[in-house]
């Protein structure tokens, strides 16, 4: 699994733009074995996350300028 974003800021920084992707392998499943006794099935899969997901983000900055004009 790996996970990317990217944040570009604008309007005097007061404006933060985020874009991405979690999940960027699409993993699903995880296989996984079991051992149980000497005639135990093979392996098995294991739900394990819900699949790709894309966003965005917008963040505002509301606060007022430390510097005085």
């Amino acid at each position: 699994m790996a996970d990317a974003s990217l944040t570009k800021r604008i309007w005097g920084d007061r404006i933060a733009l985020t874009g991405g992707c979690k999940n960027l392998f699409d993993v699903k499943d995880l296989n996984a074995t079991m051992s149980t006794g000497a005639h135990s099935g093979g392996g098995t899969s294991v739900p394990m996350a819900t699949g790709r997901v894309a966003f965005v983000r917008i963040e505002l900055d509301l606060k007022k300028s430390l510097h005085a004009n």
